[in-house]
């Protein structure tokens, strides 16, 4: 609902453990798709009593036609903090960040990665490692995903469609952002929505999945 940011805790079986609705300062949004004028960033952090630390950041530009350097034209940013209890929902208000807050780290610098095929990839919270290969034979179509903790212990390994998606790593689960795509598997056509997947990494089995609303424009645009 417009002035407000509503969030919700799944565990790693994806039952909903928790939500909370938060108010928003007067002006401020909380779109889920980002537009020319505005768009909006919000960071998690777990706590030690099982919550949640959580920074959001709102930047709006007028739109203009032209470039005119004006006051009107400089980004007008708001921030703001607050912690979440995921047992009970009570969310508190904090100080705001310190700092502007940018986008993760994705692609693992070379001087920084591990000794094994492919590509490396950050997990969304950074506690992990992605490798990410091309597969042979007869899944050509596909990427041999193996995940690494931060020590560079192998965790466990799954075939994926994609090269890379957001992911991160917990109580011997990886969850992803499941990209939406249609693809033949023997005489059948598959069409499989943007979803949320739990894929266990002792076997590469996907435990569950669950759509989720896709933001993104895919039909045509004009010549």
């Amino acid at each position: 609902q417009p002035g407000s940011l509503q969030l919700a805790v799944l565990d790693t079986s994806g039952r909903l453990l928790q939500s909370t609705t938060v108010a928003l300062p007067a002006g401020v949004e909380a779109p889920v798709v980002d537009g020319l004028s505005h768009s909006f960033l919000i960071r998690g952090t777990p706590t030690d009593g099982g919550g949640f630390q959580v920074e959001w950041q709102s930047t709006f530009l007028a739109p203009r036609g032209a470039l005119i350097l004006d006051e009107a034209s400089a980004p007008r940013v708001r921030t703001g903090a607050f912690t979440f209890d995921s047992v009970t929902g009570v969310n508190v208000n904090t100080a705001p960040p310190a700092g502007p807050l940018v986008g993760p780290g994705i692609e693992v610098p070379g001087s920084q990665g591990l000794p094994v095929a492919g590509r490396q990839y950050f997990s969304v919270d950074r506690n992990n490692r992605l490798a990410s290969a091309p597969g042979v034979g007869s899944a050509a179509d596909t990427y041999e995903w193996t995940l690494f903790d931060s020590n560079g212990s192998r965790l466990g390994s799954f075939s994926n469609r994609v090269e890379y998606a957001p992911f991160y790593v917990s109580d011997g689960l990886v969850v992803l952002e499941g990209r939406p795509g249609a693809w033949r598997e023997g005489d059948q056509m598959v069409e499989k929505p943007l979803s949320l997947r739990a894929v266990s990494l002792s076997n590469g089995v996907e435990l569950w999945s669950f759509a989720v609303r896709d933001t993104d424009y895919r039909g045509p645009f004009p010549p």
